[in-house]
């Protein structure tokens, strides 16, 4: 029985249990009757140290080293004879005796039938802190296998207070106490409750008086996104607030997003997460280091669309974005509705599309591996009308005056990739272009094309120059060949100065027949996903793929100028006024491809410049 033992010294840190009586003296009694007691579990004699009592009461003993007791000196008459380890388990025998006999019995020990009565706190938790003079709230249940609840006597007390009176029991031993007279400072609470054997057990936890008072926290989710919190006015001496963040159900992970030392009551959430639903609660700590945590708040989180993009491009007067997914589908998203109001799956394996007013209604360019660039009503998508490249098509632009510029991958590559069409009669202009496949911007003049490469080694990027009727003016090979980063799946160019940034390093060139290389914008250890401009192209937007952030550089010496918090891992990012719209990945993705990573989800986020 020494293992049982150990057991019971572990388990009642903060659990006891005792007999009301001293165990070395018993009730006057009058008999020269004797029960010797053996107590056994599996058959086997305990060891020292079981308690063993009896209904009516004679004496407490301990069993001696032969799991025995000798109750002596007895009256004749019927008794319950008991043995029990707290926490562990207990017997029981039931035994007459006559006048002057001598009796042995066994009381058969069974691990888990507890003979002592049991008390939980189930409210407040251990280490809950309340403000001086604040109401407590205790809450616990006792009960017992011999007692029923009513006949248990229960009491509630404090180390520094005594009891704790006009607590309430109900028939299944649920009890309540409510005090606000509790004194200033640390407490040690019990619930403490006595059987009909004279057993008592009690349960404790410590709280204290000293801490701040609670606050109630409201939410409000903005129009723009935002979550804005609320927790009114908190006493001077609060010295740290935080504000912490959680999203799921269930399991979940906690993240502190803003930390203050000055005694605020509100703060805004510009990057909510994408999910179905975001709490938050507050932290708070007064000037004796004692902290309180307030009610949690929950609301919907940024909406999450489930689809993957690999191409997007924003209207230029609507609030609209077109957007192609790797299954040949286009999405169109109107971003202040923020839901899907257009979409169609086109046939064949399609290239980089195109967006534009040629004088026939806003259209959609749709290149083809068929060979062709079918025309669609940019409202409906209806189709309206081909072109015939007669190869297959990787990328279209227009020019919003009439033309449309594709790159194709004809056979032989060099017999004139690069094609120009008039869109009144979809017929054939001019035709030229160095490398096949490659994906083209057109320049804010509207007759200047860069492409760069898809499939050569090193990357290239060419320059054309048209007259206003397509045709061929002007071709230049960039001279590096390879020496600077390209990439033609993240390639923008500024609407004015001059410049063309790509790649996801950063690369800065001359968006003009020379394709100066400038140098790469200073990213750290971040990666590039894509790029935006001020209106004047002074500063550059960078999207980082692996960090929730767009970097701000300066568009003339390209130094770091400042970083915008995103909620997402922000994939395209387009500029309208002062805002920054960004269709953002909830996870961290390669930037080759954004789609080549398996990301099956975005989620979009408005940031207004400052």
């Amino acid at each position: 029985m020494k293992k049982p033992i150990l057991l019971l010294l572990s388990l009642c840190l903060f659990f006891s249990c005792s007999k009301d009586e001293d165990p070395t003296e018993g009730p006057n009694l009058e008999g020269n009757s004797t029960i010797v007691v053996t107590v056994i579990e599996n058959n086997t004699p305990v060891e020292e140290g079981v308690t063993v009592i009896t209904l009516p009461a004679t004496k407490e003993l301990l069993t001696n080293s032969f799991g025995q007791v000798e109750i002596a000196d007895i009256p004749a008459g019927k008794y319950d004879v008991y043995a029990y380890i707290p926490s562990y388990g207990s017997g029981k025998t039931v035994t007459s005796i006559e006048t002057d006999e001598l009796q042995n019995i066994d009381v058969d020990l069974i691990q888990g039938r507890l003979l002592e009565p049991s008390t939980i706190i189930l409210s407040p938790s251990n280490n809950t802190g309340f403000a001086d003079g604040e109401e407590v709230s205790f809450t616990g249940v006792v009960a017992d296998n011999n007692t029923i609840a009513a006949e248990l006597i229960h009491e509630w007390s404090s180390d520094l207070d005594g009891v704790i009176s006009n607590s309430t029991i109900d028939a299944n031993g649920n009890t309540s106490v409510n005090t606000s007279t509790l004194s200033q400072g640390e407490h040690v609470i019990t619930l403490s409750a006595t059987n009909n054997l004279g057993i008592t057990s009690s349960s404790t936890i410590q709280i204290n008086t000293l801490s701040p008072p609670e606050v109630e926290l409201v939410s409000v989710k903005n129009n723009d996104g935002t979550i804005s919190l609320d927790w009114g006015s908190l006493p001077q001496d609060i010295e740290r607030i935080e504000i912490i963040r959680y999203v799921g159900q269930g399991s979940y992970t906690e993240e502190t997003i803003a930390v203050f030392t000055d005694n605020i009551t509100t703060y805004i959430d510009h990057t909510v997460p994408f999910a179905e639903s975001v709490s938050y609660y507050i932290k708070y700590f007064n000037n004796t280091g004692r902290s309180r945590i307030s009610n949690t708040v929950t609301e919907e989180g940024a909406p999450i669309f489930n689809f993957q993009p690999i191409q997007a491009e924003i209207h230029w007067s609507r609030s609209l974005i077109y957007i192609k997914t790797p299954n040949n589908k286009i999405v169109v998203l109107d971003y202040e509705k923020q839901e899907i109001v257009l979409e169609k799956v086109f046939e064949g394996t399609i290239g980089n599309f195109a967006i534009g007013d040629n004088g026939f209604g806003e259209e959609l360019y749709v290149p083809s591996s068929d060979g062709w660039i079918y025309i669609y009503d940019l409202s409906t998508f209806e189709y309206k009308e081909v072109i015939n490249v007669g190869d297959p098509v990787t990328s279209v632009v227009t020019d919003q005056n009439g033309l449309v510029y594709s790159s194709s991958a004809p056979s032989p590559w060099w017999e004139q990739p690069l094609k120009v069409f008039n869109r009144s009669d979809l017929q054939f202009v001019d035709g030229g272009g160095d490398f096949d496949r490659c994906i083209l911007r057109m320049l804010p003049s509207n007759n200047e094309i860069i492409e760069i490469s898809t499939t050569i080694s090193p990357i290239d990027m060419d320059y054309y120059r048209f007259d206003s009727n397509g045709m061929f003016v002007e071709s230049k090979d960039d001279r590096y060949h390879g020496d600077h980063p390209l990439n033609a799946r993240i390639f923008k160019v500024a609407p004015s100065n001059g410049y063309l940034v790509t790649s996801s390093q950063g690369a800065v060139y001359s968006a003009d027949s020379n394709m100066d290389y400038k140098g790469v914008l200073p990213r750290g250890s971040g990666t590039f996903s894509d790029f935006e401009f001020s209106a004047d192209a002074s500063s550059i937007y960078g999207a980082l793929s692996n960090s929730k952030a767009i970097n701000i550089f300066n568009g003339t010496n390209l130094n770091k100028t400042g970083e915008i918090s995103t909620g997402g891992y922000p994939a395209f990012i387009f500029r309208r006024g002062n805002q920054i719209i960004s269709l953002s990945s909830p996870t961290q993705f390669e930037t080759a491809y954004y789609h080549s990573n398996g990301a099956n989800s975005f989620g979009l986020e408005f940031i207004t410049l400052e």
